[in-house]
């Protein structure tokens, strides 16, 4: 009977040790993902803004999965407007970057060079962040924006009433 207790003990040890384990590596790869499929007009361009912290870690990837020549220009803004990455007429491409400012940057689809076909292009966007505190989900963030907003027009319903 001794010999289970030992063996119960150890496998509770074994098991402890395998949920720290897998807490500390939670606690090191906190990020954010979002993949997303937009249609890019014929002469037109697609830009979006996204806020990163500097000094974190973007994995950005694109594919042109269907239109013309499966080709677009990319573009890749930081916040004080310098090109962090450009492309022209790529099918895809792959970046990883480790962001140097705080704020909006901005990523664009520029299929102005095509008159006839229209491109839709597959992105997808991680962002690697050091702590909890700082893992926001970008989507999280307009919910607290609508929100925030709200409550000010109410304030102000009830303060002329």
């Amino acid at each position: 009977m001794p010999r289970i207790v030992v063996g119960v003990f150890k496998m509770n040890e074994k098991l402890l040790l395998f949920g720290l384990v897998v807490s500390f590596l939670f606690q090191i790869c906190l990020s954010v993902e979002i993949d997303m499929t937009v249609l890019v007009p014929a002469g037109r361009r697609e830009c979006f803004y996204q806020p990163i912290k500097a000094k974190q870690t973007l994995d950005f990837e694109f594919q042109v999965i269907e239109g013309g020549d499966l080709d677009i220009n990319f573009l890749l803004r930081s916040p004080s407007n310098k090109a962090v990455a450009t492309e022209a007429r790529k099918a895809e491409g792959i970046y990883t970057r480790t962001t140097q400012e705080t704020g909006d940057y901005l990523f664009c689809f520029d299929n102005t060079f095509s008159r006839i076909s229209s491109k839709t292009v597959f992105f997808d966007l991680a962002l690697d962040y050091d702590s909890e505190d700082e893992l926001v989900h970008p989507k999280a963030q307009w919910f607290d924006a609508g929100t925030e907003v709200l409550d000010v027009r109410i304030e102000d319903m009830q303060v002329s009433t």
